[in-house]
């Protein structure tokens, strides 16, 4: 199987524009762009990051990670947008025992465990000095739509959430800290 690069101009599914790319790595003049790069998402109107998912090869452009068709849009959409590839001659390749070794089938689609149930539950730090940010209200919107809103402990932790098979997650801070 094959998953393209994206690049800026590329679309997601619900009408996104991919906005940052590399400008010293192109595709026929176009800058590529990455995961973390922001994208202008045409349905809920605000702008939104790329997020992976799926197989990829190791390494990196200019000390990013190439984004691929199929990767996410995190924005306020629910389920997020697939990122769609405008072009057809710039890829990774797979072959089907690489993906399975990767946890994947032949078709790039996870290998779920079972009815295996997902906890997670993320610190806050400081930036700067690295200390655990206590009282931080936040907002965790995971890609299958279960929104968890809350206040940090006195260690910077967030809730646990569960989910019954892996799940991206968005985590935003509600107000000022």
């Amino acid at each position: 199987m094959k998953r393209y690069f994206l690049k800026v101009g590329d679309k997601s599914t619900a009408g996104g524009v991919v906005l940052e790319g590399q400008d010293r790595a192109s595709h026929h003049g176009t800058a590529l762009t990455y995961i973390g790069a922001s994208v202008s998402c045409g349905a809920c109107k605000t702008t939104g990051h790329i997020i992976a998912k799926g197989p990829r090869r190791p390494g990196t452009m200019m000390g990013k990670t190439a984004a691929l068709d199929g990767d996410l849009c995190a924005c306020q959409c629910s389920p997020f947008p697939t990122m769609i590839a405008s072009q057809n001659t710039m890829s990774q390749s797979f072959e089907g025992h690489e993906l399975a070794s990767m946890g994947y089938s032949a078709t790039a689609e996870s290998i779920e465990a079972g009815s295996a149930i997902y906890d997670e539950q993320v610190i806050l730090r400081d930036s700067e000095t690295g200390q655990p940010l206590a009282g931080i209200t936040y907002r965790i919107h995971s890609r299958s739509g279960k929104v968890v809103i809350g206040t940090t402990d006195t260690e910077g932790r967030t809730q646990r959430f569960n989910t019954e098979q892996p799940d991206t997650f968005v985590l935003s801070i509600i107000g000022e800290y």
